[in-house]
């Protein structure tokens, strides 16, 4: 037996109406894969840049503890130069180095001084104490 076309017609229009539906969650859902993806991409790069920003921290505290001023310096420059944001004035530290200059040579007292400098135990603004012992003895 034929359908009457009326009824053809109706399941037809349900069909379209089914498939108009499907298409809008499929499109809904592509809109938050979207965004899924953005963030996801925004966040490596953001890891990228953290783990970046902390092997620099590790060298700079690397380089005062050796009295290396001058690498800090130079590495400060660099990265103001490419727009990144330095932690530290080295400048002001190497004034700091500068004023307590003895009789001893430059390099040695520097040494010295950041030797001592990045040894025991600090307190961060957050309130976190971490405790950093003398690599050098």
């Amino acid at each position: 037996m034929k359908k009457p076309k009326k009824n053809q017609r109706a399941d037809a229009a349900y069909l379209k109406a089914v498939q108009e539906i499907e298409k809008d969650r499929i499109e809904e859902v592509k809109v938050i894969v979207k965004k899924v993806l953005e963030g996801i991409v925004k966040a490596e790069k953001e890891e990228r840049q953290a783990k970046e920003t902390l092997t620099l921290l590790k060298q700079d505290l690397d380089d005062i503890r050796h009295g290396k001023i001058e690498k800090i310096k130079e590495r400060h420059a660099k990265a103001e130069a490419e727009k990144r944001p330095v932690p530290f004035d080295a400048e002001k530290l190497h004034m700091a180095f500068l004023a307590s200059s003895t009789t001893t040579s430059d390099n040695a007292n520097a040494q010295s001084i950041g030797s001592v400098a990045t040894s025991g135990d600090f307190t961060l603004t957050d309130g976190t104490r971490v405790k950093i012992g003398n690599v050098d003895q």
